[in-house]
């Protein structure tokens, strides 16, 4: 792609309610290349070759939360 990040993959998330994203961010740990936001947005990018990783431990932080 134009940003010399090739294999990266780039996304937004947004939550309504009392879901805590960033938290959830950081518990998918080294999955994650970087991510920013604040308690009901964020932007996370994640290596193509990790993103089932990411998608694993980010269902799983869901789980875990009432």
């Amino acid at each position: 792609n134009d940003t010399g990040m090739k294999g990266m993959l780039k996304g937004s998330c947004r939550t309504a309610g009392d879901f805590p994203i960033l938290e959830c961010l950081k518990y998918c740990g080294d999955s994650v290349r970087q991510f920013g936001g604040h308690q009901r947005a964020a932007g996370v990018s994640v290596e193509e070759s990790k993103f089932e990783e990411f998608k694993t431990k980010a269902s799983a932080f869901a789980e875990e939360k009432p």
